[in-house]
């Protein structure tokens, strides 16, 4: 079996990409491409870079269907820096008998004496190299002869016709407005605009990558492993509830992002901005304010307008009566989200696929049981967001 990883940053993922890919699966009889979008590029400044799950889904979306290629997440869940070496001892040690085989661009060769670990790194590999605009070849070809030389390793060069296309150009022409549908897979043209990728777009539209670099920042890993997990469950909810993706996004990754806060810093956000009267319950609860607070952000740092998605983010944890269709579903996908493990939330996610209102009354019930088991006291929000469905 003959494998090739193909990594990048991929920021976005375009057609010569894709040229690349198919030129070197045929050229050099693969079995398969494996596309492997780097975590965190000790070459690159991260706060330039696309947040990792962001560009997973844009490389998955254009090789959605093409049989022979594959992707794989192992360099984006993994915090330290991407180093490549590292990654393919990770792939010769869950595939030894697999010939393995590693895509570079010739600029690439030229300086990889700079990567970390060049000697294992060659010895794990069989290297291929394309050329690139911009490059010349005597220079290539000399380089890969003095690395052959040294490394006591084989390198395969492949001559592919150069498409001049860069991801930075790409983003330059969105800045710019300028059209980009010729330079990218169809698909990925698509999540750029569903996204808002590389442009804050108009009015109250925020690049998402912004929120994903500022929740990473503000939140502990595991409630950003939360928030991650709402993410998930709340796009498969609007999916089948029929709901705007960009809002529910949208709230979804905002609707924790003050949970990490001091209960101090909420009560004085809270009172230096009137948010909200904070009454006995908040006094004896404060971290109930965080929703209303992670909503104050929302506004204010990422000039979102949005009634929808302020409300969604604002009583994502107390809930009211009367909620829209965004407010119910990241209300509940808060509670049953992959990593909650309580008593009875398989048959809410059962529930919540078929009927949004009575999996909501199953959550606040739950909330409800729990606090009391708490001995806390009940917000009367909620109270009143449960009569309301049941009055109704």
């Amino acid at each position: 079996m003959k494998k090739a990883i193909f990594g990048g940053t991929f920021d976005p993922i375009h057609n010569g990409h894709m040229n690349i890919a198919y030129e070197a699966l045929y050229k050099l009889k693969l079995d398969k491409i494996i596309f492997v979008p780097s975590g965190n590029p000790p070459h690159k400044d991260k706060r330039n870079v696309t947040d990792g799950r962001i560009r997973y889904d844009i490389v998955n979306a254009a090789i959605n269907g093409e049989k022979y290629f594959e992707i794989d997440d192992y360099e984006i869940v993994r915090d330290e820096a991407s180093y490549t070496y590292k990654t393919l001892e990770h792939f010769k040690k869950i595939e030894s008998n697999t010939d393995w085989y590693f895509i570079v661009g010739a600029d690439s060769l030229l300086e990889i004496e700079k990567w970390k670990n060049v000697k294992g790194l060659l010895k794990l590999c069989n290297l291929i190299v394309f050329n690139r605009p911009g490059y010349d070849i005597q220079d290539v070809k000399q380089q890969k002869k003095y690395i052959e030389k040294k490394y006591k390793t084989k390198i395969m060069f492949l001559n592919v016709p150069l498409v001049d296309i860069s991801s930075t150009n790409i983003k330059k022409k969105i800045l710019k407005g300028e059209n980009i549908k010729y330079l990218i897979p169809n698909e990925v043209f698509h999540k750029i605009l569903e996204l808002k990728l590389y442009s804050r777009g108009c009015g109250e539209m925020v690049n998402e990558t912004e929120i994903y670099q500022y929740i990473r920042g503000a939140l502990k890993p595991k409630r950003y492993t939360h928030t991650l997990g709402v993410l998930e469950t709340a796009e498969n909810l609007c999916e089948i509830h029929g709901c705007d993706k960009y809002k529910t996004r949208i709230a979804a990754l905002l609707h924790d992002c003050a949970k990490n806060m001091s209960n101090d810093e909420l009560i004085k956000i809270t009172k230096e901005n009137n948010l909200i009267e904070i009454d006995e319950v908040i006094e004896h609860s404060p971290m109930l304010l965080h929703g209303f607070v992670g909503a104050y952000i929302a506004g204010e740092k990422f000039n979102i307008t949005d009634v929808d998605i302020i409300n969604s983010i604002k009583y994502h944890t107390t809930g009211r009566p009367n909620m829209s269709i965004l407010e119910k579903i990241i209300y509940i996908s808060d509670g049953i989200e992959p990593s909650r493990k309580f008593e009875g939330v398989e048959d809410i996610r059962e529930v919540a696929i078929k009927d949004l209102d009575k999996a909501l009354l199953m959550m606040y019930n739950q909330t409800i049981k729990y606090i009391i088991s708490k001995n806390q006291l009940l917000y009367p929000k909620t109270i009143e967001a449960r009569n309301y469905l049941l009055i109704k």
